[in-house]
């Protein structure tokens, strides 16, 4: 009991080291995602490319218009996998999701800091993300720190492949987290991810036009769709007859990379003209997208450009320098 205590502490220590990194990393970065429309050849590349391919069960729920096809945009660009999850999976997703808005959201907002989402409620889950997998541990590798990769399981783990440095402790975490691992698991290993965000669009809701900030996040966006179905439309911003048209279904998972993550707006939109697929209307419905995006690297490395405060070094040397953990 003494160990488990001993464990569930330094978790704790090292979940609230990964959000003070995280928000002092995200400190002064631009808030306004609608003057974001980096030119072709400033668009940022990983290391590593990022390769994605659609399944062929995605091919009924994606429809380019003519322009994207004969000016050569790249149809991995946008990235559909339907039916990651299973049933159970999702029920699970949602309950928990719920959960967490419940607490942490509970009231529908009307509209967003920069007007671009109305009706609905949103909240960070940090404790949903891997140490080894977010900023604070690529910045612990970066500077020599130990790092755990795969330490004893703790309680709440689901039984299912190896353990991965995961954050707490707590009902269905284990397998939700397994859940997760499987998205982080699609793509470079140099990626650091921010926390998985949880968004929950009202049945009147919908989401503007808009392109989210390149200063507040790296080269992937994308998010595992919950409850209702939604038709979401990809425009180029400098010409509207460039675009992309998807359906998202419950349980799937879609990503933006490339040109489309920082050329394109993306949308959600109220207006039943566009809310049509294969000739028939798309419900309005209650959804959650539980979103994911890597952090913006800085320019000189975790290491090296990234300042932290000494309360925050303190805890990063005493918590992840601990190999007994």
């Amino acid at each position: 009991m003494e160990m488990l205590t001993t464990v569930w502490n330094k978790c704790r220590i090292l979940r609230m080291v990964n959000v003070t990194v995280q928000r002092r990393y995200l400190t002064g970065a631009g808030r306004d995602s609608r003057l974001a429309k980096p030119a072709s050849d400033d668009i940022p590349q990983p290391r590593e490319p990022i390769k994605l391919v659609s399944p062929t069960s995605a091919e009924p729920l994606i429809k380019y218009s003519d322009a994207f096809i004969e000016r050569g945009y790249n149809k991995n660009d946008i990235f559909l996998y339907p039916e990651f999850i299973d049933s159970e999976e999702h029920d699970l997703l949602v309950r928990s999701c719920n959960k967490k808005l419940r607490r942490l959201a509970s009231n529908y907002e009307q509209g967003h800091f920069d007007k671009r989402i109305h009706n609905y409620r949103e909240c960070t889950v940090s404790a949903w993300l891997p140490n080894k997998l977010g900023i604070a541990g690529h910045i612990a590798k970066a500077t020599g720190r130990y790092v755990d990769e795969n330490p004893a399981d703790l309680p709440d783990r689901a039984p299912i492949g190896k353990s991965s440095g995961w954050t707490s402790i707590g009902k269905h975490d284990g397998i939700i987290r397994h859940i997760l691992e499987r998205v982080w698991g699609m793509f470079p290993p140099q990626l650091a991810w921010l926390p998985p965000h949880v968004l929950d669009l009202h049945e009147d809701g919908e989401i503007l036009p808009h392109i989210d900030n390149p200063e507040y996040s790296g080269f992937v966006v994308g998010g595992l769709c919950l409850l209702g179905s939604a038709v979401s439309t990809f425009k180029h911003a400098s010409d509207p007859s460039i675009r992309v048209d998807v359906l998202l279904p419950p349980r799937s998972l879609y990503f933006m990379t490339n040109r489309v993550r920082y050329q394109f707006t993306h949308e959600i939109t109220a207006d039943p003209a566009q809310r049509v697929w294969g000739g028939q209307p798309v419900p309005k419905a209650h959804r959650i997208s539980l979103m994911f995006r890597d952090a913006k690297e800085p320019a000189g490395g975790w290491g090296s450009s990234l300042e932290i405060g000494s309360a925050t070094t303190t805890m990063m040397t005493s918590t992840l320098g601990d190999s007994g953990m």
